[in-house]
Parts: structure tokens; C-alpha cells; sequence
């Protein structure tokens, strides 16, 4: 999936993405797409994927340990409970 629109794949890319990542013990990506910043980073204790296109989710590798979830993420974000960790959201929307 590096060849469309977006991709994080590209060189240097995804790399410079996760170096300026702090410390956290949640991460939730949101527009997944093909996850090249999620599928590169080290894991996170939770690990979670958003996308509206299932077409999307299904695609991931499914060795992966992460939660995928096909749903709006401003949906999922503004639902979801941050009190308990050290959360990064990783929000990239599509172009």
C-alpha cells in the first residue's frame, strides 16, 4: 500500500513521524490506512487502529497485535478514556 496519496512509507518518512513521539503506554492512530507509522513503531502496551474503511482494516497484517476498530474516529476519540494511561493519538486524516 506505499504507492498511494499519504503514504507514510516513503523514506524518512514514518521514521521522522516516530522520533518526535513521547513516551506512552496507549497509542491510537486514527485513518489508519495502511498503518506504516503503527506497523513501524515500537509496540505500545495498547495499540489501536481506526478507520472507516474495513476494506483498510482488513488489509493489516493480521500477526499484528493491535485493536482495529471501524468506526468515526472523532466518534471513538471523544468516547474513549484517557485517565488511566499515558495516551499518544497519532491523527493524520485523508487528504
Amino acid at each position: 500500500m506505499s504507492g498511494y496519496l499519504g503514504s507514510k512509507e516513503a523514506s524518512g518518512v514514518y521514521q521522522a513521524i516516530i522520533s518526535q513521539m513521547p513516551p506512552h503506554d496507549v497509542y491510537i492512530e486514527t485513518h489508519l490506512g495502511g498503518g506504516a507509522v503503527m506497523k513501524h513503531k515500537p509496540p505500545a502496551a495498547r495499540t489501536i487502529g481506526i478507520d472507516l474503511d474495513q476494506s483498510a482494516l482488513d488489509a493489516f497484517p493480521k500477526n499484528y497485535q493491535a485493536e482495529l476498530v471501524c468506526e468515526d474516529a472523532r466518534s471513538f476519540i471523544d468516547g474513549f478514556d484517557y485517565a488511566s494511561s499515558r495516551t499518544l493519538l497519532y491523527v493524520d486524516p485523508s487528504y
